[in-house]
């Protein structure tokens, strides 16, 4: 039993049923908003804040990604674990990412994936029938030692 409606509405979100969020996005300008704020209540209605900015930062990359090469839509998904999050973006284009390392200062581009290399502890693309899934996991822990 809960006092109020709110109270029983956040004590739902919290319930493992509720531990997914996914989103079906078009391969436009705006899907990385839209998923930004998918991470942004996830990590509130999860408890661990401090992976909003992180999570934003690889969501974005990878949704930029299908946005300029695969061109296709695609399916976010974010869940919690413990103290982890994982981030999943799945695409119908079978061409996996290619991780060259730095790029040249001089480019215009190529920074993507090591910008979600810096923010995750583990990440990768996995091919699926139609396509792959490029994902990611943060912990807050590694967080907490950036800041500290």
């Amino acid at each position: 039993m809960y006092a109020t409606a709110d109270e029983a509405t956040a004590a739902l979100a919290r319930t493992p049923m509720a531990a997914l969020l996914a989103a079906d996005l078009a391969p436009t300008v705006g899907a990385a908003r839209q998923a930004r704020a998918m991470i942004a209540d996830g990590c509130a209605r999860w408890g661990v804040p401090q992976l909003t900015e992180p999570a934003s930062i690889a969501v974005t990359e990878m949704v930029n990604n299908v946005v300029a090469h695969a061109r296709t839509p695609m399916t976010v998904r974010l869940a919690p674990r413990d103290s982890s999050l994982h981030l999943a973006v799945r695409d119908h284009s079978p061409r996996q990412p290619a991780y060259a390392g730095l790029a040249p200062l001089t480019s215009t581009g190529g920074r993507g994936l090591l910008l979600i290399d810096t923010v995750a502890r583990r990440w990768g693309s996995t091919p699926v029938p139609n396509g792959k899934v490029v994902w990611c996991v943060l912990h807050a822990e590694d967080e907490a030692a950036r800041q500290g």
